[in-house]
C-alpha cells in the first residue's frame, strides 16, 4: 500500500512520531497534499525551533520557514547546550517573532537576557496569543525592565493563560516588588513559581486581572497586604504552596465562588488544635461552592495525645459524611514532625526519609490509588529506619531519587519502573549489595532516559 492511499487522519497520526526536522525534510516537498497536511500538523501541534541541530535549523530557515511562518500556531523556543545563540540566529535570517502572526501558544525555555529585548518588542504584535510560558529562564533583569515585560504581558488582548516558572533573577534586590500596573482584559489562568524573589503583589494581581479564575503560586512569589478587596468573586480555583497558614485563613473567606482549593503550609506558629474547626467554619460560611479540597500541613508535635485529638477532629460527620473527605498523618517521632494531608495525596512529590507512624480516616485498606499523582519520589530510608510507612504504593513514578542499599520495603512501595525517565542515585561506595540492587532497578526501567550518580560529580548521563 502506498502512503498516499492512507486517509489524512492516519497520515497525521504518523506525523506524531517525527521531529520537526524529520517531518519537514521527509514530507514537505513531496506533493501538494502532503505539504498541506504538514502545514495543518503545525497548526495543531508544536513547531520546535530551539531543539533543532544547527544544520537542521539552517535548512528549515532557508527552505521551509519562509512559506510557513504565517501559518504556525504553536512554537517552543529553547536555548540549551548545543543550540546556544540559535535564537539570535533566527534574526540573521531576517525572521522575527512577530512574523508568526497566527501564533496562539509560545513557550520559552532556558532563555537569557540576550534575547529578552526582542521578545518584549515582539509580544505586542502577537495579538492572537492565548498561552504564554516562561520556563526555567535566566533573565537577570532590572526591576524597571521587569515592569515593562509584565505590563506587556498583561496588555496582550487575547492572552488567557500565563505561566511564569523559575523565569526571573533580579539584577538588584527587590525592595519594592512589582506587580502589573495595567489591566488585563483576557487573562484568566495564572501560574507563578519562583524560589527566590517575591516580585508580584497579590493586591496588584487581583486589581489588574479582573477576569482571573485560576491562580497557582508559590508563596515566596507573592506579597500580601491589607488592601485586598472584600470579595474576590471570579476565582474558582486556587493553589498556594508553602504559604503561611494565617494568610490562607484570612484570604479564603473573600473567595466566595471558590470550587477548588489546594495548599501546603509549614507554618509553625499555627494553632494546630484550631485547624479543623477553622477550616470547617470557613467552608460552611464562605466557601459554600467548594467541591475539591486538598492540603498538606506540616508542623512540630511530639505528644501522642495531641496528635490523636487533631486526628479525631477530622473524623466528624462534616468531614466523613458530608464532604467524604479523608485525611492521613505521618508522624516522624524522632524529629517530632507530623505531615497531615488529604487523601488521595494531591501533590507531585513524596519524600520517604525516616521511620514514621501513620494513621488514616479512610476505611479502605487498598491504598494504591492514594499516590497516583506522585511522579517524583525521594526515597532516603536506610536500614536504621525500622518502621517505614506501609501500604503506600507508587505506580506512576517518573523521577526517582534513592539511596542504596534499600530494604524489601522499597520494592513493595515501588513495584514497577515502567514510567521512570530520570534516576538520581545517592549510593554508598564499595557496597556490593547496593550495586546489585542498582543493576536490578536499571534492568526494570525500560524507559529511563537520564541517570545521575552523586558520586560521579553529579553529572547527568543520557542513557
Amino acid at each position: 500500500m502506498k502512503l498516499e492511499a492512507l486517509a489524512n487522519e492516519l497520515i497525521l497520526d504518523l506525523f506524531e512520531y517525527l521531529t520537526t526536522a524529520e517531518l519537514l525534510q521527509a514530507f514537505h516537498s513531496l506533493n501538494s497534499r502532503l505539504k498541506s497536511l504538514v502545514i495543518y500538523h503545525f497548526k495543531i501541534r508544536t513547531f520546535e525551533i530551539g531543539s533543532l541541530s544547527m544544520n537542521n535549523f539552517q535548512k528549515i530557515c532557508e527552505h521551509y520557514l519562509p512559506s510557513m511562518i504565517n501559518k504556525i500556531n504553536h512554537v517552543h523556543l529553547i536555548d540549551h547546550i548545543g543550540t546556544r545563540a540559535q535564537l539570535a540566529q533566527l534574526y540573521t535570517y531576517n525572521f522575527t517573532l512577530h512574523q508568526f502572526v497566527q501564533l496562539t501558544s509560545l513557550v520559552l525555555f532556558y532563555l537569557d537576557d540576550n534575547i529578552l529585548n526582542e521578545i518584549t518588542v515582539a509580544l505586542p504584535h502577537l495579538s492572537n496569543l492565548t498561552h504564554l510560558s516562561f520556563e526555567y529562564c535566566n533573565l537577570t533583569i532590572r526591576q524597571e525592565n521587569t515592569l515593562i515585560l509584565i505590563n506587556t504581558i498583561w496588555s496582550l488582548p487575547n492572552l488567557s493563560h500565563c505561566n511564569i516558572n523559575h523565569a526571573f533573577r533580579h539584577y538588584e534586590s527587590v525592595d519594592c516588588p512589582i506587580g502589573p500596573s495595567v489591566v488585563s482584559s483576557s487573562l484568566r489562568h495564572l501560574y507563578i513559581w519562583h524560589e527566590n524573589d517575591a516580585y508580584c503583589r497579590l493586591t496588584d494581581i487581583f486589581q489588574h486581572t479582573p477576569r482571573l479564575e485560576s491562580l497557582d503560586a508559590l508563596n515566596s512569589c507573592l506579597l500580601y497586604n491589607l488592601e485586598l478587596p472584600s470579595s474576590i468573586q471570579m476565582i474558582t480555583r486556587l493553589k498556594l504552596l508553602e504559604c503561611e497558614y494565617s494568610r490562607i485563613v484570612c484570604l479564603l473567606p473573600k473567595m466566595i465562588n471558590l470550587c477548588e482549593l489546594m495548599f501546603t503550609t509549614a507554618d509553625q506558629t499555627m494553632q494546630y488544635g484550631m485547624i479543623e474547626s477553622e477550616l470547617e467554619e470557613i467552608i460552611r460560611k464562605s466557601l459554600t461552592k467548594l467541591e475539591r479540597l486538598e492540603f498538606e500541613i506540616v508542623f512540630l508535635l511530639d505528644e501522642q495525645e495531641q496528635i490523636d485529638n487533631l486526628f479525631n477532629s477530622f473524623r466528624s460527620s462534616f468531614w466523613i459524611d458530608e464532604r467524604k473527605q479523608f485525611i492521613q498523618y505521618d508522624w516522624y517521632e524522632d524529629v517530632s514532625l507530623i505531615f497531615f494531608y488529604t487523601l488521595p495525596y494531591a501533590f507531585n512529590t513524596f519524600h520517604v526519609n525516616s521511620a514514621a507512624f501513620s494513621q488514616s480516616t479512610c476505611p479502605q485498606t487498598d491504598k494504591q490509588w492514594f499516590c497516583d499523582r506522585v511522579h517524583n519520589l525521594i526515597y532516603d530510608l536506610t536500614y536504621a529506619s525500622s518502621t517505614p510507612l506501609t501500604n503506600l504504593i507508587f505506580n506512576k513514578v517518573k523521577t526517582l531519587t534513592v539511596r542504596f542499599p534499600v530494604t524489601d520495603h522499597f520494592w513493595s512501595m515501588v513495584p514497577n519502573f515502567d514510567r521512570l525517565t530520570l534516576l538520581e542515585v545517592e549510593s554508598y561506595r564499595h557496597c556490593t549489595e547496593g550495586t546489585s540492587q542498582l543493576l536490578q532497578l536499571l534492568q526494570c526501567a525500560s524507559h529511563l532516559s537520564f541517570y545521575k550518580d552523586s558520586h560521579a560529580d553529579g553529572k547527568l548521563i543520557y542513557r
